[in-house]
């Protein structure tokens, strides 16, 4: 499970740049494969999982229908976002605990990766503020999720997810790595100066 979990986060990081963009959402979409696979796979050892088989074969089909859609981005205000949302909430669905902690573990150490590339060129070239943090999104990954505000949510989401992997980690050594990733990536929605975004992860995990 470590090479699928890998295969995820290198396609969140490729995300950043606007170069590899279509190679980041190509290894998401292999990814959604894989996983839609080894879940039909899994719910074919079933003979009372019919449902089961029927939902998870129409997700692949569906991702693999859409694969050129989602690597071109050539509906990126249309329905194929929502699709790619119920695509990952599904396939996380298919995980039992361990498995599911596991991927938290590894979104987790994504947002140490992003939060690094982020902070070292922030603190190295531009003032840490708003206006540093834009001219550096511009300047180093070039628009690559598609606006500042993007950038936003995923570290909010990011930040909240490795909070969340650090509270269900069985090890001390994993608990403080995985809050150490989630300051880091806190440290980061600062210097967007976001309000909503310092926000949300900290409602986020009281309401979890």
């Amino acid at each position: 499970m470590n090479c699928l979990y890998a295969l995820l986060s290198i396609g969140i990081v490729l995300q950043l740049d606007k170069d590899t963009r279509e190679l980041s959402l190509g290894l998401i979409v292999i990814w959604l494969g894989i996983m839609f696979t080894r879940a039909l796979w899994t719910a074919g050892q079933d003979k009372d999982a019919k449902s089961t088989t029927l939902l998870y074969g129409t997700a692949l089909g569906l991702t693999l229908i859409q694969a050129r859609t989602i690597t071109q981005r050539d509906d990126e205000h249309g329905v194929t976002q929502y699709l790619l949302i119920a695509a990952g909430l599904l396939s996380v669905a298919s995980l039992n605990t361990k498995e599911a902690r596991l991927l938290l573990q590894w979104l987790g150490l994504t947002t140490i990766i992003i939060s690094i590339l982020i902070l070292i060129p922030l603190l190295r070239d531009y003032s840490f503020s708003q206006r540093g943090f834009a001219a550096m999104y511009e300047a180093v990954f070039r628009d690559g999720l598609g606006d500042e505000n993007s950038m936003r949510i995923v570290l909010s989401i990011l930040s909240a997810t490795t909070i969340a992997a650090a509270r269900l980690s069985r090890s001390l050594f994993m608990t403080i790595s995985m809050l150490g990733g989630a300051a880091l990536g806190y440290i980061a929605i600062v210097a967007t100066d976001s309000r909503m975004a310092m926000v949300a992860p900290i409602i986020g995990c009281i309401l979890a």
